[in-house]
């Protein structure tokens, strides 16, 4: 009893020794009920330990009552943990804009304090690796600015702006791709060029819609085609550049012939 108190001693002090570090990281940008969450559920974590070493003393000692107080103190800095851990939790699920640096609720749509867009939270957010692939330097500016503001320090304007050679490059790439199609219909990477090229400018729409929306769920699946579009058309469009080349030997052949 008491080694497994011990341990469970162990994995608070680190939890609380984590979330007191990241929350005092972070103090100074959060709004002020924020804070109030967060400090209320590091001293509930807080808590939980010294309960626990409470009633390992007193079991040690075998006073009995004392031990029974322990740990009903226990059991209830627990709930108390778990009870602020769920408000931390609504918070993050919001189905109102918050800010992505102090994560205020208000309605404005950007935050007075940090001068940033609202959004509403994306709880099934799972962060990828997405730098390794980008095809230049327009998918570039756009992840820094989608980047920007995951982390509260862009805007939806700045993104849109980024967006915009993008989105150009795009609709180029789609009127030569097609202009090839004409010429080879069947061809299977023309075909596959065609849906990324689409798949892309569904993502770019999809960005652009948050200023609207004020979905970070919406801005991270429009990244994500985006991101894949990007994948795809870096691995394609060499081969559509070699295909090209050939043609345009073998009909320099011709012409010499």
């Amino acid at each position: 009893m008491l080694f497994r108190s011990e341990r469970m001693r162990g994995r608070i002090r680190e939890l609380h020794r984590d979330r007191q570090g990241n929350f005092e990281g972070r103090r100074s940008q959060l709004d002020e009920e924020m804070i109030a969450l967060l400090e209320s559920n590091i001293l509930h974590c807080n808590a939980i330990d010294e309960t626990l070493g409470r009633f390992a003393e007193a079991y040690g000692n075998q006073t009995k009552d004392e031990a029974a107080l322990a740990l009903e103190s226990y059991e209830q800095a627990v709930r108390d943990f778990f009870q602020s851990c769920d408000q931390i939790a609504a918070r993050a699920r919001s189905e109102q804009p918050l800010c992505p640096r102090c994560a205020s609720l208000g309605p404005e749509p950007i935050c007075p304090k940090c001068q940033v867009d609202r959004l509403t939270p994306d709880p099934d957010f799972a962060e990828e690796e997405f730098e390794q692939t980008l095809v230049n330097e327009e998918y570039a500016a756009v992840f820094q600015a989608y980047s920007a503001i995951l982390e509260g320090r862009g805007t939806l304007a700045e993104l849109s702006q980024a967006l915009q050679p993008l989105e150009f490059t795009l609709l180029e790439a789609q009127a030569l791709v097609e202009q090839t199609a004409e010429e080879s219909p069947e061809d299977a990477v023309i075909q596959e060029l065609m849906k990324s090229i689409n798949r892309g400018l569904e993502g770019v729409e999809r960005m652009h819609a948050v200023e609207q929306n004020r979905s970070t769920k919406e801005l991270n699946q429009g990244w994500s085609q985006v991101f894949r579009s990007a994948s795809v058309l870096s691995q394609l469009l060499p081969a559509l550049s070699a295909a090209g080349q050939d043609h345009d030997d073998e009909d320099d052949d011709e012409n010499e012939e």
